[in-house]
C-alpha cells in the first residue's frame, strides 16, 4: 500500500483522537442510541441505509473505516483484529467522542452507521456502545457470492473488503471460495454475538423485498422513531435479485460454496 494512503490514514486518525478531546463533553449525549447496520457485503446493507437516512431524524455515517479501525492501513491487519477485550478507555473515548461530534453536527439526528467490517467485531463494539441499535442484514450466501463477484474491483483477497481469521490462509483459492468463507464469517460472527446485544434485529432481504412497507414500519417503531408515511412512500423499492446467481454460478461454483458456507446456509432456512 502506498505510504500516502498509510499517511492519510494515520493524519485521519489524529483528527479523531483530536475531535473527540473536543467534544468529550458531549459523550452522554450519545445515549440516543446510534443504529448499527452490519452484514457480509453485497447483503443490500447500503441500499437499506440509504433508504432510512431518509427519515428526518436519521443521519448516515457509514463506513469511516479509519475511525472504527485506526491500523486499517498496516499490511496483513485482520478485520476481525478488534475484539471484546481490546474495548479500552481510549477506545470507547475516541469512538463515543466521535459519535458525540456526529450528533452535534447534524443537529441532533441519531446517527446511522454500517460497516462490514463491523460484522466481525460486534463483541467489541458492545463494549463501547451498549445502548446501541443493532441491525443485521441477511441475504442468501449463494447470491452474496454471486454478486461479489460482480462487484469486485480489485485482485486484492475478498476483494479488499472484509479479512476475516485465518484469510491468509485463503489468498491462493478461488474468489468463489473467499466470498464464501467471507460469507460464512459475516454470519457467524454476527449471530454468535447476537445474545449478548441488548438490542438486535435481524432482517432476511428477501423478505424486505416482498413486505418492504411491513418491515420499516415495524423497525421505525423498534428503533423508537416517529413513522413518516412520506418517508415510508419516497423509499426506493428493494428488488429480490437472487435469481441471478442460478443463472449466473457454475453447478461447480455452487459446490464451492456448500463446501466453505453450507452448514451456515442451511442453518439460515437457505437450501
Amino acid at each position: 500500500m502506498g505510504l500516502s494512503k498509510v499517511w492519510r490514514g494515520r493524519t485521519r486518525a489524529l483528527v479523531h483522537v483530536l475531535r473527540a478531546g473536543i467534544f468529550c463533553w458531549l459523550q452522554n449525549e450519545v445515549s440516543r442510541k446510534p443504529v448499527i447496520v452490519v452484514g457480509a457485503p453485497n447483503s443490500g446493507t447500503t441500499m437499506f441505509v440509504r433508504a432510512l437516512n431518509l427519515h428526518p431524524d436519521l443521519v448516515d455515517r457509514s463506513e469511516e473505516r479509519v475511525l472504527w479501525n485506526p491500523r486499517f492501513h498496516e499490511p496483513g491487519m485482520s478485520t476481525a483484529y478488534y475484539s471484546a477485550d481490546l474495548a479500552t478507555l481510549w477506545k470507547k473515548f475516541v469512538l463515543r467522542g466521535n459519535f458525540a461530534y456526529f450528533h452535534r453536527a447534524f443537529g441532533g439526528k441519531r446517527i446511522i452507521n454500517k460497516h462490514p467490517e463491523n460484522s466481525l467485531r460486534l463483541e467489541f463494539i458492545r463494549e463501547v456502545f451498549p445502548e446501541a441499535f443493532y441491525i443485521h442484514l441477511i441475504r442468501d450466501g449463494r447470491a452474496v457470492v454471486n454478486s461479489n463477484l460482480g462487484r469486485r474491483k480489485s485482485g486484492l483477497p475478498f476483494a479488499g473488503w472484509v479479512l476475516p481469521p485465518d484469510w491468509q490462509d485463503f489468498t491462493d483459492h478461488d474468489p468463489v471460495e473467499q466470498f464464501a468463507y467471507m460469507w460464512k464469517c459475516c454470519v457467524d460472527s454476527i449471530q454468535s454475538a447476537a445474545p449478548g446485544l441488548k438490542n438486535f434485529r435481524e432482517i432476511r432481504y428477501e423478505d424486505l423485498a416482498e413486505d418492504q412497507d411491513r418491515i420499516f414500519r415495524e423497525l421505525l417503531q423498534w428503533l423508537q422513531i416517529p413513522i413518516d408515511e412520506q418517508v415510508l412512500r419516497q423509499m426506493p423499492r428493494v428488488e429480490n435479485r437472487n435469481f441471478k446467481w442460478k443463472e449466473r454460478l457454475t453447478e461447480q461454483e455452487v459446490a464451492m460454496i456448500q463446501r466453505y458456507a453450507g452448514e451456515t446456509l442451511a442453518r439460515n432456512g437457505y437450501t
